[in-house]
């Protein structure tokens, strides 16, 4: 039995082209889960993915942290590039949520990186674009990108951009078209990329290679906004790539892209080198 069947069998569809082995060519982009290895045994099914050791953004969500300017856009910018990916190969993922966003910080590094991932076929009607809840249900690349834009509202403002306890009452709010900028989001170049992000009409929606070019990410205020950490782990990615590490990428290279692993480990309060600490000290007295 092929592992692509495996995982079909299993509702995981989205990303079968995108990991090693069968599943493609092993992309080099970062952001995206890839699947290692399916397995069958007995009526069980074992699915190896990548690892993700600092949980999800939904846990700086639920925290209603206020990242910096610099950090905030580190992320945005490493989603849209790994939904890039997904893009490009012809998928659509249709249940961007922060769950579904984990993170991940390599072990011995001071970077987080974000890894767009798919658990199932389960959707959430209150991340849905419209054209899932009011429209025609048929689904492109643009849905993705108005639930990546839903993530980024809540990560900036703290709050769903449009704010409905049911099924009806959301769908008549998008039918209003009316989404009201909350005081947390204080950057209007933030806000004008949510606006565009938030077409109705899905024709109007930028693609993810548009959204990478807006000045939100372009402008000279992206360049301020680096943090100095940021850079000094740039550098040190940069250093250990010349002094011959092959595992530094084009991403760890570049100081947009990088988020600092302190300031995540302060906004969800969990540092996974203590987790991996007290696991080395389990099973030191086991053993």
């Amino acid at each position: 039995m092929s592992e692509v069947y495996l995982l079909e069998s299993q509702g995981f569809q989205v990303f079968r082209t995108l990991g090693h082995g069968a599943f493609g060519q092993g992309d080099p982009v970062p952001f995206v889960v890839q699947f290692q290895l399916a397995r069958q045994f007995d009526k069980l099914v074992v699915i190896l993915l990548d690892f993700a050791n600092m949980k999800t953004l939904k846990d700086i969500i639920k925290a209603n942290y206020d990242l910096s300017p610099g950090t905030l856009r580190a992320i945005a910018r490493q989603l849209f590039e790994g939904l890039r990916l997904i893009h490009e190969k012809g998928l659509v993922h249709r249940d961007i949520k922060g769950e579904n966003l984990m993170m991940h910080c390599p072990p011995g590094s001071d970077r987080v990186i974000l890894k767009i991932a798919d658990f199932g076929l389960v959707k959430t009607p209150i991340t849905m674009a419209p054209e899932l809840v009011i429209g025609d249900r048929n689904a492109n690349e643009k849905v993705d990108i108005w639930s990546m834009g839903v993530v980024l509202f809540q990560l900036a403002g703290h709050e769903y951009p449009i704010k409905a306890t049911s099924v009806p009452e959301l769908q008549k709010m998008m039918k209003e078209q009316q989404i009201v900028r909350p005081a947390a989001i204080k950057d209007d170049l933030l806000w004008n990329l949510l606006q565009k992000i938030f077409t109705i009409n899905k024709k109007d929606r930028p693609t993810t290679e548009q959204v990478l070019q807006d000045p939100y990410f372009t402008g000279e205020q992206a360049l301020k906004e680096v943090s100095a950490e940021a850079k000094q782990i740039t550098f040190a990615s940069l250093t250990a790539q010349q002094n011959g590490d092959e595992s530094i990428n084009k991403y760890d290279i570049n100081e947009l892209y990088t988020v600092p692993k302190s300031e995540i480990k302060k906004a969800i309060n969990f540092d996974p080198d203590d987790e991996l600490q007290q696991s080395t000290t389990f099973y030191s007295i086991r053993d």
